[in-house]
């Protein structure tokens, strides 16, 4: 458990936890220092040990923040989820990919937090995807129209079949760009319309071979 103290100033909490995400987005969990977080925020070393405990504890409270930063800004930039699940998969990876864009520290620091995580974060790391999958995932897949499958599909085993081919293709490219020191988000901003056509085509096959005839040729929605 986390030793992190609640009455640190919240200004001071700010910085701290920019200048962490920052500094393990550049240089990952293991190479990254707390001297250069304490430089950047303005506190002394003291300080952020006697609020933060540990590096560990520092991390995870910075983790902790980018994701209840990032489920916020999905719920509020995701527009009228579509029934068709396909399409509500492109609606999802569009935001993340807005949010690539509008918050590239934050980003880089989850895509290098979750891509391979060091052995001394690992199950807190798993902890957090549980949880996330638990809490948000259920949410996400209300109002499937589950009847565009056809008649000898499992619409579950369907659904999972559409959402792993789209997180098999995120791993890829992330897998692409990541390395030794961080996650290199700037390379993958370059390709992310590539990303995007690749996610279509996979999805546009996906449909033809689960869909209801009547559904195949239907291409989503923008």
């Amino acid at each position: 458990m986390r030793r992190e103290k609640p009455e640190m100033p919240q200004e001071k909490r700010r910085a701290v936890l920019d200048a962490a995400v920052r500094e393990f987005a550049d240089r990952g969990y293991e190479k990254g220092s707390t001297n250069r977080i304490i430089q950047e925020s303005g506190i002394s070393k003291g300080l952020l040990f006697h609020y933060f405990g540990t590096k560990k504890n520092l991390f995870l409270a910075a983790l902790d923040d980018c994701l209840d930063f990032s489920i916020r800004y999905y719920y509020e930039h995701l527009p009228e989820l579509s029934s068709d699940l396909s399409e509500r998969l492109l609606q999802a990876n569009r935001v993340k990919f807005r949010m690539f864009h509008e918050h590239p520290d934050r980003s880089r620091f989850l895509m290098a937090a979750f891509v391979d995580p060091t052995r001394e974060i690992r199950r807190e790391l798993e902890v957090r995807r549980e949880r996330l999958g638990r809490e948000h995932w259920g949410r996400f897949f209300e109002g499937i129209d589950y009847s565009r499958f056809r008649e000898d599909i499992d619409p579950q085993k369907g659904m999972e079949l559409f959402v792993t081919v789209l997180e098999s293709i995120g791993e890829k490219y992330l897998s692409r760009f990541s390395g030794e020191g961080g996650f290199n988000l700037e390379q993958l901003n370059r390709v992310l319309d590539g990303v995007m056509k690749e996610m279509e085509e996979y999805l546009k096959i996906l449909r033809y071979g689960l869909y209801r005839k009547e559904e195949k040729n239907d291409a989503p929605a923008d």
